[in-house]
């Protein structure tokens, strides 16, 4: 038997569905074909003194507009490689306890940290806002809780607060008077870069302007399996780099502007964070060198794919999970590559050289 012959045997065994072992000629039954609970690992780099937990802070429940359970959506998560999840439904109405009250022992159980929390529900100019780490989700509802009173008792209970999907409805991300005024009180301490399928790159601008730590958010209503490819791809997502995976410990580094924005294979952040993170990803190894040029292989451990593109149009594609075999020319060592998935502002993406590659090691 060759060596194709026998791995189609073994495949074909693993993946058929087996009879139970006891029974007769009379009555048997099929076991082995039911769906296991399975958690997708999101592959991302610690970086150095910080665990990378990765967080959804845009999560909605059956209680408001999604559609699911709080106990279903705190599962969905940990099957999506989540360690965090905020259950942020509308204000509409004073069910928003019962819904982290229902996903608090789901989460304990899955060993995902769930945060009480809020979304304070407007129109524009105003639009959406999350608190986190509020005191009593349940007292923001209302009509009577006007925007200006909701935002400042939010900041006394030290939440930490996100300006949500600024660019929704009408594709406009730009700045209200409401949100400057807060945002040089220091009261709005986020926003969200990507929320869901939409990309508002002038956010990550606001981000420097005003030390905003960038989000990205599924805003997710209907199930995971529905809205994405949960094989190949992952929700949006914020990456938080904490000192340890505790609640106190996620606060203190969101407050701080320690978070990069992830979605659809794309980052955005700080550009010294971003650089850090993506050199943590990836290992080189240098097999045949030469006089003026040498062969490279670069491992990306991460499931994020990386694309480089050079001045003249060259592109170096670092497919996730996987080792990629580069030749370069010395003399092309320090030229600067754009990480094209990689955004810095909303002009320009975070640029590396092979030199920095190298001197990593």
């Amino acid at each position: 038997m060759n060596i194709s012959t026998h791995f189609l045997m073994v495949s074909l065994l693993l993946s058929a569905p087996t009879f139970a072992q006891n029974g007769s000629d009379q009555f048997k039954e099929f076991i082995g074909h039911t769906k296991a609970d399975t958690r997708r690992e999101f592959k991302v780099p610690n970086i150095t003194g910080y665990k990378t937990l990765k967080a959804d802070f845009h999560v909605h429940t059956f209680y408001t507009d999604g559609q699911l359970t709080p106990e279903e959506r705190v599962r969905e998560a940990w099957r999506d490689g989540l360690d965090v999840i905020a259950i942020t439904d509308h204000n509409w109405n004073q069910t928003i306890n019962t819904a982290y009250d229902r996903a608090a022992k789901t989460a304990a159980e899955y060993g995902i940290n769930l945060i009480k929390a809020v979304e304070y529900t407007d129109s524009k100019p105003i639009g959406h806002i999350n608190f986190l780490f509020v005191e009593d989700p349940n007292s923001y509802w209302g009509k009577n809780l006007k925007p200006d009173a909701a935002i400042e008792k939010a900041a006394k209970e030290g939440a930490f607060i996100i300006y949500n999907h600024p660019g929704w409805p009408d594709k406009n991300s730009s700045l209200s008077d409401f949100h400057k005024k807060h945002l040089a009180a220091k009261r709005i301490h986020a926003m969200e870069v990507f929320n869901a399928a939409e990309f508002y790159p002038v956010v990550i601008d606001y981000c420097k302007e005003y030390k905003l730590a960038p989000v990205g958010a599924s805003d997710i209503h209907a199930s995971s399996e529905k809205l994405y490819n949960t094989e190949r791809e992952f929700r949006p997502t914020t990456f938080v780099f904490a000192k340890e995976n505790t609640l106190e410990s996620l606060k203190e580094a969101v407050k701080a502007q320690r978070t990069i924005a992830y979605a659809y294979n794309n980052l955005a952040g700080d550009e010294k964070l971003l650089r850090e993170f993506v050199l943590s990803a990836l290992d080189i190894e240098i097999v045949n060198k030469k006089e003026d040029k040498a062969v490279y292989l670069i491992k990306n451990n991460s499931s994020i794919s990386f694309t480089l593109q050079n001045p003249d149009q060259f592109h170096i594609n670092l497919p996730a999970g996987k080792t990629a075999r580069i030749s370069i020319s010395n003399k092309n060592l320090t030229d600067k590559y754009d990480l094209l998935n990689c955004h810095t502002s909303s002009k320009s993406n975070l640029q590396l050289s092979f030199t920095d590659l190298i001197s990593k090691f």
